[in-house]
């Protein structure tokens, strides 16, 4: 296993430190981390309000610090042309994504109002796939896929196929996990729709009758992983899958209030457009357009005072302030210890100048 990847780098917690638990438990993450050859560049000053998170702050920046050209590259779009490496590991585009969710909830927790618990809500549900820190919060969920403490979770065993990633979602179409009752699937991939076209429909949504069902779905869609793209493809979006709008003229004795606007939620989700991904990128870009779904539905769940074009809208908007107030920051922290050509800088100079306009 890569120990990027693994919590077994991580010392188990001292019962001299004087902290009582679970800080005690996060003091002793940090002050390890902080000896290794790419301690943390970013610990939350408030870290004592939620010390579990903080922990994931830390270990989600040891394969960012790592790789840190890759990410840059990958966040900005940056060509090969131009020196910067094109491509990496999607569970590294993982790893930012949650940081950059985290790092953004604690500078911004006391300002978010009723938007505090879709943040948590989202935070949880890429908690689901983070590396496991058992060994420190005994009480923290174990690594998983299942939507179980929010209502849609990220899933990171389903990574696409051979040379491209898509990102893979699921969640609770009732307000509460239930094994028996029907869940939504919602795959992430930003691809051109075609070669002459600069824009996609990233949100493939999908209705499953039970977990069983869904288990199923999901195995098949691991056994991809290393498979060609013509042939995934059909599998990802095979024609048989039930769309939310089916479910809604089919089953609408099984629905009720809160189902019913999640499936019409999920059908406008499904329609939208965005500027397609730059080749090279879908490993970074697949999990952050993922985040962008994840708040759309947390935001449907706890925010009955929007209509849904005004939750896509407030989604749109939180996304935007995680890139401004913690993916420009984190970039520009990375880029420090980068060493550029003379074309590496200028390129970026440019980019990240345009990210923060955007």
């Amino acid at each position: 296993m890569n120990p990027l990847f693994s919590s077994s780098a991580v010392a188990t917690p001292s019962t001299s430190l004087p902290y009582s638990l679970p800080e005690k438990a996060a003091a002793m993450v940090f002050h390890q981390l902080d000896h290794t050859e790419n301690p943390p560049f970013w610990v939350p000053g408030n870290w004592e309000a939620s010390p579990e998170l903080s922990v994931h702050c830390s270990i989600d920046q040891r394969p960012i610090i790592v790789y840190s050209q890759a990410v840059i590259s990958g966040y900005l779009n940056l060509s090969g042309a131009d020196g910067w490496s094109e491509g990496h590991d999607y569970r590294v585009g993982e790893a930012f994504t949650r940081f950059i969710l985290l790092r953004y909830y604690f500078e911004k927790m006391d300002d978010l109002g009723a938007n505090k618990i879709v943040m948590e809500k989202s935070i949880r549900a890429y908690l689901k796939s983070s590396p496991n820190i058992q060994t420190f919060f005994p009480g923290s969920p174990i690594k998983d896929h299942r939507p179980t403490e929010s209502r849609i979770a990220f899933d990171s065993e389903v990574t696409g196929w051979d040379k491209h990633a898509v990102s893979r979602l699921s969640g609770n179409l009732g307000s509460q996990y239930s094994k028996e009752k029907p869940f939504f699937e919602i795959l992430v991939n930003s691809a051109r729709n075609s070669l002459d076209d600069p824009y996609c429909r990233p949100f493939h949504v999908s209705i499953h009758f039970n977990e069983e069902m869904l288990d199923k779905r999901r195995q098949t869609l691991m056994a991809c992983k290393m498979k060609p793209g013509l042939e995934s493809h059909f599998v990802f979006y095979a024609p048989s899958l039930m769309s939310p709008n089916q479910f809604l003229v089919q089953y609408p004795e099984r629905l009720g209030p809160n189902s019913t606007r999640l499936l019409k939620a999920l059908c406008y989700l499904q329609s939208t457009t965005l500027c397609a991904q730059k080749v090279g990128n879908c490993w970074i870009k697949q999990p952050m357009r993922g985040l962008l779904a994840t708040l759309f539905v947390e935001l449907i769940t706890h925010r009955n005072d929007l209509e849904i074009e005004q939750a896509w809208d407030e989604a749109k908007r939180l996304y935007k302030d995680i890139q401004k107030c913690a993916a420009i920051p984190t970039i520009e922290g990375l880029i420090k210890d980068v060493k550029m050509t003379d074309e590496m800088k200028a390129a970026y100079e440019i980019a990240i100048e345009k990210q923060k306009t955007l």
